[in-house]
């Protein structure tokens, strides 16, 4: 896909797909079925970039509501157990 266009005729027409999206690991983490898609400005010579948040976040929001945490005893037996119990949930 072309996402710039100089708007010129025959042999002179150039295209070249300019208008990237770039996200880091967080993002990819935070948004893993992110869309991005580019919609046509027809004032522009370039073309608008749109990340579809909306969607993704109902679906994070049903998988996080479906995965129950659940302590295993068996934790307790780790030395570092009562420590991290300590610092991360009280």
């Amino acid at each position: 896909m072309f996402t710039w266009n100089n708007r010129r005729g025959g042999t002179a027409n150039v295209q070249e797909c300019l208008d990237h999206f770039l996200a880091n690991k967080e993002w990819s983490t935070l948004f893993p079925r992110l869309k991005v898609s580019h919609l046509d400005f027809g004032g522009s010579n370039h073309w608008a970039v749109l990340a579809d948040l909306e969607a993704n976040l109902e679906g994070m929001y049903l998988k996080q509501r479906r995965k129950l945490f659940r302590f295993k005893p068996w934790w307790l037996r780790d030395e570092e157990c009562m420590e991290i119990i300590l610092s991360e949930w009280l």
